[in-house]
């Protein structure tokens, strides 16, 4: 997930670069193993940074948040066992 800007856990604390070092590593690994995965990090990035708002301490996603990543998930895995 991105971080938040200006928020005590957010970029102050994580650093974006190795956030997406990771997220490279992770979808390079998914596709080795076939596994699919919900592209939820892009839902949530706003310009570099997580969308304004969507978490409550730059880290951890508000409660609105949490629904709206819980349905992105729950499309996914629905779209990918019931593809068209």
């Amino acid at each position: 997930m991105p971080v938040e800007a200006d928020k005590p856990l957010g970029d102050q604390y994580f650093v974006r670069e190795r956030i997406a070092t990771f997220n490279f590593f992770i979808r390079n690994m998914a596709d080795r193993e076939g596994i699919s995965l919900a592209g939820v990090h892009s839902m949530f990035l706003g310009s570099g940074d997580a969308v304004t708002g969507s978490t409550v301490d730059g880290v951890h996603l508000t409660a609105d948040s949490y629904i709206w990543w819980n349905k992105a998930i729950k499309n996914a895995v629905t779209n990918k066992l019931c593809p068209g």
